[in-house]
């Protein structure tokens, strides 16, 4: 389960920014996950909890926004929803096609007290 890491380095993020600013408690956080970043939402938000216990994110909601597969066909110029890495462009079937977005993984907000 990747998620714990990725967890963990959310919150070693969080923690170094609220520190930065001078706060003692982060009240939530935003991340941006895309469709076809490999993180399951659910575990994510699962496993959350246990590595902020006893920091300053401790009970802090996790928001977490989806961000949408996207791409753009090289051949054909059209652009489309992505649902996967080995989809064909829809318009002409050309492989492979240019990821434009769904790769997300970052911190887009920290609301502190």
């Amino acid at each position: 389960m990747h998620e714990l890491y990725i967890a963990e380095s959310i919150h070693r993020i969080v923690t170094d920014e609220a520190e930065k600013d001078g706060a003692t408690k982060v009240v939530s956080l935003t991340v941006e996950v895309g469709a076809l970043s490999g993180v399951v939402k659910e575990s994510l938000e699962f496993v959350f909890p246990s590595v902020t216990l006893d920091g300053p994110a401790e009970g802090a909601r996790l928001i977490i926004e989806a961000v949408a597969g996207a791409g753009h066909c090289p051949a054909c110029d059209q652009s489309f929803e992505l649902d996967d890495f080995l989809s064909p462009c829809p318009q002409c079937g050309h492989l492979p096609v240019e990821i434009t977005a769904g790769r997300e993984l970052r911190v887009k907000e920290i609301e502190v007290e």
